[in-house]
């Protein structure tokens, strides 16, 4: 008969070593994008992709066990905010004594500058929507249950005004007017095209391709500018699509609520 213990233990063994190695990995890769030379980079292209495979993968495999906890995502973000903390690292001191393109001064303090900008105001905000509209679209598909989010909540007024209202009126969001919940999700579905920019296996191409091709400091203004772009668009196209199907379900006579 099987041990539940060893069952559980188990089960929660891989995905703990897959964020360990998935730290290493990306620890490593940072040390080899540190260099100016092509092979290093090569090996710090190599070892992103491993960084990005082992992240997937123990998502995928928490998902699958049903193990998707508050202390399972924390632990997820902390591989990747270690990771790209060196990283960032990397980048600046290989990127200081350089001088700036079409110009003989060099980088000095202003990457450290542009590389704080990328992390704090773009890469973590960035990585919170796009996993949080992830969740919020599980919720409107499958019913799964929506994980409570202080720092999104704040910037998601009109989500929030409408999962109140689905909330108040319905009890569970599938049993939304059909019509209504079809919206959510193909309006939803089209957002995770532009969420792929997002993810961190498109993060770990480009800063792969930048470092390779010698030119490092584009990594973060990609943050900056592409990655700023996605995260503005999707914001405003789904808070917009949030308060119509909001406006919409306001408005159906009361005995057509659920409750």
């Amino acid at each position: 008969m099987t041990n539940p213990i060893n069952s559980a233990g188990s089960a929660r063994f891989l995905p703990d070593m897959l964020a360990v190695a998935a730290v290493a990995a990306g620890v490593a890769a940072a040390l080899m994008f540190s260099y100016t030379d092509l092979l290093h980079n090569a090996f710090g292209t190599l070892l992103m992709i491993l960084f990005a495979w082992a992240r997937k993968t123990r998502q995928r495999r928490l998902e699958a066990a049903g193990q998707v906890t508050h202390a399972n995502v924390m632990l997820d973000r902390w591989t990747a905010y270690i990771s790209f903390f060196f990283i960032y690292l990397a980048i600046c001191l290989r990127v200081a004594p350089q001088a700036m393109p079409g110009t003989i001064t060099p980088w000095g303090f202003s990457i450290y500058a542009l590389c704080a900008a990328a992390a704090f105001l773009c890469h973590s905000p960035q990585a919170h929507l796009r996993y949080y509209y992830r969740q919020v679209h599980h919720w409107w598909a499958e019913g799964k249950a929506l994980a409570a989010n202080a720092s999104m909540e704040k910037h998601t007024p009109s989500f929030q005004q409408l999962r109140h209202a689905v909330e108040e009126h319905y009890g569970n969001v599938m049993l939304l007017p059909d019509d209504a919940r079809q919206q959510l999700v193909a309006g939803s579905e089209q957002l995770q095209q532009p969420a792929i920019l997002l993810s961190f296996e498109v993060r770990a191409l480009v800063l792969s391709l930048c470092c390779i091709a010698g030119l490092p400091w584009c990594y973060p203004l990609f943050e900056i500018v592409v990655l700023c772009c996605a995260y503005i668009y999707m914001h405003k196209s789904h808070e917009h699509l949030c308060a119509d199907v909001y406006r919409q379900i306001t408005q159906l006579p009361h005995e057509e609520h659920a409750i």
